[in-house]
């Protein structure tokens, strides 16, 4: 959810507010399903397939979370830099990119 909370946070800053709605409710559904899985499978625990299952369901998730995390903060950036590049730059007609002064 927190992934998909930043993503949505840059896209609203771009003025992107469709594509920053889809991300948060994207987020927050993904949560509530893992969630709800999660729950399932700990209150289920009195049988040994759900143990095993909540076990394996557990150590997966860890495993996604980690290498989400990982993939993230590779191609991370400050959302000023995002910004600054989509919206405060012109292309001049040589083709090379002048900043503009309204900052």
């Amino acid at each position: 959810m927190g992934a998909d909370y930043g993503v949505a946070k840059i896209y609203d800053a771009m003025g992107e507010v469709g594509i920053s709605k889809k991300h948060r409710i994207k987020g927050v559904l993904l949560a509530i399903i893992l969630h709800g899985i999660y729950d399932f499978l700990a209150l289920s625990s009195y049988s040994p397939i759900y143990t095993v299952l909540f076990f394996g369901f557990v150590v997966v998730l860890d495993i996604l979370v980690f290498l989400l995390i990982r993939n993230k903060s590779n191609n991370d950036r400050n959302i000023r830099e995002i910004i600054d590049r989509e919206f405060y730059q012109e292309i001049n007609l040589n083709g090379s990119e002048e900043e503009n002064s309204v900052k």
